[in-house]
């Protein structure tokens, strides 16, 4: 989960991008969007708070961010996004996440912080961020991303 306060996303983004997008600061701020629409309320060591629940909605959620994304920010400049369904490092369970040619754009990356995958701790700690977004087929978090 995100913690959201004062419509205020607590993790950072890791964004690793190789090509220029004219469109990407427009990009992460419609996610950012997404996200705080999207939050929800809960309690948390009795403390009220607001999240946003990333674990087993992770399709559901890019669904979604996917026909946000192509609606607005990627309608105005022609381009698509769609859904991409794989599997994350070494872990067992079916992934979700966006492809947009060769970028991927991951709100879930985040539900893998606290499970038991095979990673450096340097990578695992990269782990707590709000998304991923990379085109680099150099980096270590893309490269685990499996179709």
């Amino acid at each position: 989960m995100l913690h959201v306060e004062n419509n205020h996303i607590e993790q950072k983004s890791l964004i690793d991008v190789i090509n220029k997008y004219g469109f990407l600061g427009a990009l992460q701020e419609a996610i950012d969007e997404y996200i705080i629409d999207n939050k929800q309320r809960t309690i948390i060591d009795g403390e009220p708070k607001e999240v946003f629940y990333i674990s087993g909605l992770a399709k559901q959620h890019h669904e979604a961010l996917a026909d946000y994304l192509n609606a607005t920010v990627l309608k105005t400049i022609n381009q698509h996004t769609e859904l991409a369904e794989g599997y994350f490092a070494d872990f067992p369970a079916q992934h979700y996440w966006l492809k947009l040619n060769d970028l991927i754009i991951d709100l879930a990356l985040r539900q893998f912080y606290d499970k038991d995958i095979v990673l450096s701790d340097n990578l695992k700690q990269l782990l707590d961020h709000k998304y991923f977004i990379c085109d680099n087929p150099d980096n270590h978090f893309y490269q685990l991303y499996k179709h």
